[in-house]
């Protein structure tokens, strides 16, 4: 099975290790995993930042952060539909974006 993995964790910390954790065993299982997502901070291991997002988080007035933060979202869209539509073309393609944006939207109903 193709997975198409997206997570928003730039940090090194619990969370980027339970993400690792979880491809590894989906490779274990024999799935191709696919990744979109940011770059997690060069500077360190575990427990390090999230580079310039951590300075954004702590610099900023909260309210600014949140909307930087939401509008990542078009960012994050593109990647994952880039690595969800590639090799797909014609009815193939517009399925899976329908299937794209209703997961998108449970998503969004999710916060």
């Amino acid at each position: 099975m193709k997975i198409l993995y997206h997570h928003r964790i730039a940090s090194r910390d619990g969370g980027s290790t339970h993400i690792e954790e979880m491809i590894k065993a989906f490779q274990g299982l024999g799935h191709t995993v696919s990744i979109a997502a940011p770059s997690p901070g060069a500077e360190g291991g575990a427990g390090s930042g999230g580079g310039l997002v951590a300075w954004l988080k702590s610099h900023l007035p909260r309210t600014l952060y949140e909307v930087m933060e939401f509008g990542y979202s078009a960012v994050a869209y593109r990647r994952l539909a880039t690595l969800a539509f590639s090799g797909l073309h014609g009815r193939e393609e517009a399925k899976a974006r329908a299937g794209l944006q209703r997961c998108l939207i449970a998503a969004v109903g999710q916060t």
